[in-house]
C-alpha cells in the first residue's frame, strides 16, 4: 500500500503567477486532481465555438464546454518557479490562503477547493470573449489572490 508523504515545514516558494489550468494541464494531471461537486473553469477556448465558449470540468471530472457568460467555479492554480528545487514532488500538499493545494506537475500546484464562482466573460459578444488574458475571470482571480495575500515570493507552510 502506498502512503502519501506529508511535509510539515516552512518552505520559500517563488510564485510566478496565479492562473486557471489549461485543457492540456488538466488532462496531464486529471488522475491526481480530486473531483469537486461543482463545475469549474479552465482557461482554454474551444476553437470550433469561438468566440463564445471555453472548457470547464464537470462534476464528475470530465471535460465539458460552456458559453462564457455562464457562472461556474474558480479553482486557481499557482505557477511556481522553484517548485522542483524546493523538494516538493507531485501529489505533495501545501497550505496557502486557508486552502490546501496539490502539486500536480514540476511547476504547478492546484487549489483543492473551488474558491468562488464567476463569469469567464460576461460579454459573450466581445471579439475576445474566450480569451483568458482579457477575461473577467482573470481579473477576478487576480483580485482574489491579492485579497488573500498571494504574492510573488511568499513563504508557505506545507501540511
Amino acid at each position: 500500500m502506498k502512503a502519501k508523504k506529508i511535509i510539515k515545514q516552512e518552505i520559500d516558494l517563488d510564485i510566478a503567477k496565479i492562473t486557471l489550468l489549461s485543457e492540456e494541464e488538466y488532462e496531464a494531471a486529471k488522475n491526481i486532481i480530486p473531483v469537486r461537486d461543482d463545475r469549474w473553469w479552465l482557461r482554454s477556448p474551444i476553437e470550433f465555438f469561438e468566440p463564445i465558449a471555453t472548457y470547464l470540468v464537470s462534476k464528475v471530472g470530465k471535460l465539458d464546454s460552456s458559453y462564457v457568460p455562464d457562472i461556474y467555479g474558480v479553482r486557481p492554480a499557482l505557477k511556481i518557479r522553484n517548485l522542483k528545487s524546493s523538494g516538493l514532488i507531485i501529489e505533495d500538499k501545501i497550505e496557502l490562503a486557508w486552502h490546501a493545494w496539490t502539486v500536480i506537475s514540476d511547476e504547478l500546484a492546484l487549489c483543492d477547493d473551488i474558491v468562488g464562482h464567476t463569469f469567464f466573460r460576461e460579454d459573450m459578444k466581445a471579439e475576445d470573449a474566450n480569451n483568458y488574458e482579457k477575461s473577467d475571470i482573470k481579473k477576478w482571480l487576480e483580485n482574489w489572490a491579492a485579497e488573500n495575500g498571494i504574492d510573488i515570493s511568499v513563504v508557505l507552510t506545507t501540511t
